[in-house]
Formats: structure tokens, sequence, C-alpha cells
């Protein structure tokens, strides 16, 4: 499950991203204080960083790492 997640990830794949998640997943990201916790909040924050129309080199990129 690590590699597919791994492998979507570097390739901006938002749907496979999500289709990984559990209905109870939890995603945090320090130092920030954003939490996300359950599918849809945590989906909406993957469509927003790995979402279409980021680009580097001509490759889709993801916005933030």
């Amino acid at each position: 499950m690590l590699k597919r997640y791994a492998d979507a990830h570097a390739r901006s794949d938002t749907n496979a991203v999500i289709a990984l998640l559990g209905p109870d997943v939890r995603f945090s990201v320090p130092p920030e204080l954003a939490r996300f916790e359950g599918r849809d909040a945590v989906a909406d924050f993957v469509r927003d960083v790995l979402g279409a129309g980021s680009r580097a080199n001509g490759h889709p990129a993801p916005r933030a790492h």
C-alpha cells in the first residue's frame, strides 16, 4: 500500500491517492497546525495540493511537498 501511495503521489494522481484513503483517515502537516480528519476533508486537501494545473519543467507537479 505504501508503494501505491508513493507512486500515486509522485504522479500527482489525486484519484489514486484518494482511492487509498480509509473512512477514518487523519492527516496533519507539522509544523503547521492544520489537521484534517475524515476521508472528505483529507480528499479536499489532496485535491488542493496535488490538483491539476501545477507543472514543473513541463510535467505535472505537486503544489507542495
